[in-house]
C-alpha cells in the first residue's frame, strides 16, 4: 500500500526569481586592482614617450644621449628596489597573523634604515 501525500504548491506571489550570484568581493578587488595597474602603466608609458620626444627636440642628439643614459641608470636602480619590495612582501605573507606580519615588517624596515644609513655614509666619504 502506498500512501499519497499532499504537496502544497506555492501561490504565484510566493515565487521568487532565483538570486543571481554576485561576483565575489575578492574577484572585484582583483579586477579593480588590475584595472588601476593597466591604466597606470599606460599613463606612465604615455608620459615617458612625451618626455623622450620633448627632450630629444629640446636638447639635440648629443645632450639627449646623456639624458637617456641617466634615465637608464635610474631604471636599473629601481629594479633593485623593486626586488627588495617583492622579497619583503613574500616574508610578510609567510606569516598568518597580523602581529607576526607587523613584526616582520618592522624588522625589515629597521634593517632597511640601517643599510641606507651605511650606504649614505659610505657615499659621502
Amino acid at each position: 500500500m502506498s500512501r499519497l501525500e499532499t504537496v502544497a504548491v506555492p501561490e504565484q506571489s510566493d515565487w521568487q526569481e532565483p538570486e543571481q550570484k554576485s561576483q565575489s568581493p575578492r574577484f572585484s578587488t582583483l579586477l579593480g586592482g588590475s584595472l588601476v595597474m593597466l591604466i597606470g602603466s599606460g599613463l606612465v608609458s604615455l608620459i615617458n614617450f612625451g618626455f623622450n620626444v620633448a627632450m630629444a627636440r629640446m636638447l639635440g642628439p648629443a645632450a639627449f644621449s646623456n639624458v637617456t643614459a641617466a634615465v637608464t641608470l635610474l631604471m636599473l636602480f629601481s629594479a633593485v628596489t623593486l626586488s627588495f619590495q617583492l622579497v619583503a612582501a613574500k616574508f610578510v605573507a609567510l606569516n598568518d597573523t597580523l602581529p607576526e606580519q607587523a613584526g616582520v615588517y618592522r624588522g625589515l624596515m629597521r634593517r632597511a634604515w640601517f643599510v641606507s644609513i651605511l650606504l649614505g655614509a659610505g657615499l659621502s666619504l
